[in-house]
């Protein structure tokens, strides 16, 4: 009878024992399939951002193009812009030269007109005398002749 007693009492505490192990076990459990559940929603999210991230990678590769794209014609733009202000630049360039020439020229035709001048009143006033004493000396003729 005593062995009995021994027998269920080791009985109950292994029993004792085998219960807490279990509630242990059970208590585990939970935890294992909240952080379950936890792992699901963030596979999920996971997914979710993959997906997003997939999007914007496909918007930025766009948007890189199309920029690309714009700086080629911006600089395409600036070169021809450019090509046409060196063109400008020249013609006026070329002009101001052709300006100075044809100033200087104009100075030059100036000074040579004004010494004409001089010289053809010059010549003017010379002639007039002339002109003066060969009058004198006609009516003298005439006089003579009158006489």
């Amino acid at each position: 009878e005593e062995a009995q007693r021994e027998f269920e009492r080791r009985l109950g505490c292994l029993l004792t024992e085998a219960l807490a192990d279990v509630d242990r076990l059970r208590g585990r459990l939970a935890a294992c399939e909240a952080r379950e559940c936890a792992l699901n929603d963030l596979k999920a999210t996971n997914a979710t951002i993959a997906n997003g991230s997939a999007v914007l990678e496909i918007r930025l590769t766009a948007l890189k193009e199309r920029v690309d794209i714009v700086e080629s014609r911006l600089d395409t733009n600036g070169e021809r812009r450019q090509e046409k202000e060196v063109e400008a630049l020249k013609a006026v360039t070329t002009s101001s030269v052709q300006l100075k020439r044809l100033t200087s020229q104009q100075s030059s035709l100036s000074d040579r007109l004004d010494y004409m001048e001089t010289l053809l009143g010059d010549a003017t006033d010379r002639l007039s005398e002339k002109v003066s004493v060969v009058q004198a000396e006609l009516e003298h003729v005439c006089a003579h002749l009158d006489e």
